[in-house]
């Protein structure tokens, strides 16, 4: 399973790296600081109004989905590919 990262170019949006999970964690493809930092910082999901807080070690298949589809900063996280 992976999430493609992507960044605005020149040209339109030019693809950084993945995440990809493996193992049961997650890995930055490639292990750049970009993706390294990504996967530091805790993603937040709602569940019947309540905002729950998950990081990249504790739940990597959640993280890993609720990064999808969003915006980063200047990043976009791609759909999951299973």
């Amino acid at each position: 399973m992976k999430v493609l990262i992507l960044t605005r170019g020149n040209t339109g949006l030019e693809e950084v790296g993945a995440i990809v999970l493996k193992d049961g964690q997650l890995i930055p493809e490639p292990k750049i600081r970009t993706l390294v930092e990504l996967l530091d910082q805790p993603s937040y999901v709602y569940e019947l109004g309540t905002e729950l807080r998950i990081t990249a070690t504790n739940e990597p298949e959640r993280f890993l989905r609720a990064l999808a589809n969003n915006a980063h900063g200047s990043l976009w996280a791609g759909e999951v590919e299973e």
